[in-house]
Parts: C-alpha cells; sequence; structure tokens
C-alpha cells in the first residue's frame, strides 16, 4: 500500500513538472503569437501545444504501465 501512494505522488510530481515544463515553453509561444495577432505563429504554435500536450499523455500512460519499484511484474 506505501509502494502505491509513493508511485502516485511520483506520477503527480512528473505530471505537475511536464505541465509546468510544456506551458513555460509551447503555451507561452501560444500565447506570445496570439497577443501579436500574428495568425500563422499561432496557428503553428498551437499544433505545437497540442503535440506537446499528445506526447505527455503518451509518456504518462507508458509510465503508469511500469511496475513500481520494489514491485514484480
Amino acid at each position: 500500500m506505501a509502494g502505491d501512494m509513493e508511485s502516485s505522488d511520483a506520477f503527480e510530481k512528473w505530471a505537475l513538472c511536464k505541465a509546468h515544463e510544456i506551458l513555460s515553453k509551447e503555451g507561452f509561444l501560444l500565447m506570445d503569437a496570439a497577443q501579436a495577432l500574428d495568425k500563422k505563429r499561432t496557428k503553428s504554435n498551437a499544433f505545437l501545444l497540442r503535440n506537446a500536450i499528445a506526447r505527455s499523455l503518451m509518456e504518462a500512460a507508458s509510465l503508469r504501465s511500469l511496475p513500481a519499484a520494489g514491485e514484480t511484474a
């Protein structure tokens, strides 16, 4: 039970760090383009943000399928 809590806490910390990383980079680029009313950059940066989110979701799914430290598969 304690391993589940540690695993859950580690996953939550990873998810928060990943969200911060994505918003700090791709989110900022999208915001900057939108504020500049640059439709081409806005569209391009929205695509980058969607891709970063999709990649992080795939990474999260693969991390959740791994056994926690100390567990056997």
